[in-house]
């Protein structure tokens, strides 16, 4: 068994109008071991305050600024636009639109928890930061 320390908690940024859909994500993702971050709005994310997430997952269909919008507005952000952003709609049309917008993955809905959780894990995995020798080792 893992030890608790050895454990790696990523930090999602879930940004959903929807209180059904939000719990539902936040339980799917909670119990997979992630730390979630729920909100009712992308405005919130305008001015980021404290820990940065690992993961922005974005409803696009949200009050006040589109998740299109908000993944164009972190991509150009120095500290925010590595961090990998997830899309998501029921209008599976803007696909292209939410690639263009600097989005690392795209999840239409209605989605099945097995799809979300095998992209969640796909993104964290290829933007884990890269452990550089201490400059003493060779």
């Amino acid at each position: 068994m893992e030890n608790e320390k050895d454990v790696i908690k990523h930090n999602i940024v879930l940004v959903e109008d929807d209180s059904d859909a939000c719990a539902i994500l936040t339980t799917i993702l909670t119990e997979q071991g992630y730390v979630v971050d729920s909100m009712p709005e992308g405005r919130m994310l305008l001015e980021p305050t404290g820990r940065l997430p690992d993961l922005y997952i974005l409803d696009n269909s949200i009050p006040t600024i589109e998740g299109i919008a908000l993944c164009k507005y972190l991509k150009l952000q120095p500290i925010a636009k590595q961090i990998p952003v997830l899309i998501m709609s029921a209008d599976h049309g803007i696909m292209r639109k939410a690639y263009l917008a600097g989005a690392a993955s795209f999840l239409p809905k209605p989605f099945d928890s097995e799809d979300l959780l095998q992209q969640v894990q796909a993104l964290l995995c290829k933007h884990e930061p890269q452990l550089l020798p201490a400059s003493g080792d060779h």
